[in-house]
């Protein structure tokens, strides 16, 4: 694949996205902030944020955009409808939750018959939930799942009592924490395969520039190791793009970082598995 022969990888301009603020992009951002691309021979284009994956697809089957660091169900909705998108690297390969009980419960299993919230149906945050019930054996369709709106909501629902299981990514979980929840289960220690985040591209732009695509491989994964050899460093970078507010919650996002962080940026076969089945189109099974 990166045998090819390339287009000149120093002459070549790349233009850039990511689609989320949290500690999974830190390879990119730290990249970006040491000059890892022009060190590797890519003259950096646009670098920008664009929320939610499928306007970020759109911006790409355009040509607007590149190559992106993007959660694997826009690429692979893309590719679903015979889309010219392909993945190539990871940065996230599990689901990044703490898990929270209501005081009904005491395992997992006990969400049987009860409510779990989610943001909305088919969102990350349901099919999810999914690939864990699967996992460890729950039955989803003994699970009522109740549409509780964005982070901010579901932590609501949950403290007044309206559903009993809430997944939520850090450092959101420290809302819970401070009132007094515990967190039962630590998905970052008790791995749920899962594509969280992918490096995507159009094929085509792939196949016309495989040294290009090999330099930006290699300068994510310095942007991330160098991540972890300077942890000051990396935290001053978080403060640009995450305006983290605190230490706590800068703790927090460390901690993430270096149990999430993916050392060869290869994406998880089961993960990729999971996010076919559980996030795409179950109904569909081309």
């Amino acid at each position: 694949f990166f045998a090819a022969a390339p287009s000149s990888a120093a002459e070549a301009k790349v233009n850039f996205a990511y689609s989320a603020l949290d500690a999974s992009y830190t390879p990119y951002w730290v990249a970006v902030e040491k000059g890892f691309f022009e060190r590797y021979g890519v003259a950096l284009g646009k670098s920008v944020y664009i929320s939610g994956a499928s306007i970020l697809m759109g911006s790409m089957a355009s040509g607007e955009i590149d190559a992106a660091l993007v959660p694997a169900n826009g690429p692979m909705n893309v590719q679903l409808n015979g889309g010219d998108i392909t993945m190539f690297a990871a940065t996230l390969n599990l689901l990044p939750y703490y898990v929270f009980f209501s005081k009904s419960m005491t395992h997992l299993k006990d969400i049987e018959g009860r409510r779990a919230g989610i943001s909305q149906f088919g969102s990350g945050s349901h099919s999810g939930l999914l690939a864990l019930f699967q996992q460890e054996g729950i039955n989803p369709s003994k699970v009522i799942f109740v549409r509780a709106g964005g982070m901010s909501s579901r932590v609501a629902a949950f403290t007044t009592g309206q559903i009993d299981l809430l997944a939520i990514s850090p450092p959101y979980h420290l809302r819970l924490l401070d009132q007094g929840y515990p967190v039962r289960l630590n998905l970052l220690e008790k791995k749920v395969p899962w594509l969280q985040v992918a490096l995507a591209a159009r094929r085509s732009w792939v196949e016309k520039n495989a040294q290009l695509a090999e330099s930006v491989l290699k300068a994510l994964a310095e942007g991330g190791y160098y991540a972890l050899a300077n942890p000051k460093e990396a935290r001053a970078i978080w403060q640009k793009y995450l305006k983290l507010s605190d230490q706590r919650t800068e703790e927090e996002t460390w901690t993430y970082f270096k149990k999430a962080f993916v050392a060869d940026l290869s994406p998880d076969i089961q993960g990729i598995a999971n996010v076919r089945d559980f996030s795409i189109a179950p109904e569909a099974p081309k």
